[in-house]
């Protein structure tokens, strides 16, 4: 049975840029259990989200989703150019999202030249792009995605003298 992502809440998502790989860990909280459910990118080439939402923690807020997936389908990168076309060329001086391209056409071409192919992220509350990567693997989950505290300070805890990550 194929596993839906249609109205999940995205509760985190992680980006390893080294490993080339990006993370959507979803929630489905209309079922008795809840569904748990991880969106994995894997060999991503680019991405690109945008309006993302952080959690509105006020009481009268706090149950409603900040970021909700309507779907993710595959499409023509082509679409997808068209789609972000004056956002892609503002950005075509800085190596975004790909170096030495000419046009468009050309630009579609040495994005899907290795095998990669384009996911759109259809957002219906915050969280909205595309992601451009050889796999897309969906995979139901027992319960919600914490981030190890290794993670989240790099590996163990900071020496004596070194700064935590994330402070100044």
């Amino acid at each position: 049975m194929e596993i839906s992502v249609h109205d999940n809440w995205i509760y985190s998502h992680f980006v390893d840029h080294d490993g080339r790989m990006i993370v959507l860990h979803t929630l489905y909280p209309c079922s008795d259990p809840m569904e748990f459910t991880d969106v994995t990118f894997e060999d991503v080439l680019v991405h690109h989200f945008e309006t993302q939402c952080m959690a509105d923690t006020s009481p009268e807020r706090a149950r409603y989703p900040s970021n909700v997936i309507s779907d993710i389908e595959e499409e023509d990168v082509r679409i997808t150019i068209g789609r972000y076309r004056e956002f892609i060329l503002s950005k075509r001086n800085y190596g975004w999202p790909v170096s030495r391209w000419n046009d468009l056409d050309e630009l579609a071409r040495l994005l899907t030249k290795d095998g990669h192919r384009c996911f759109h992220i259809h957002g219906t509350v915050g969280l909205d792009g595309f992601v451009i990567a050889r796999r897309m693997l969906i995979e139901a989950r027992r319960s919600r995605w914490i981030m190890p505290a290794e993670q989240l300070h790099g590996s163990g805890p900071p020496r004596a003298g070194e700064p935590r990550m994330g402070s100044a």
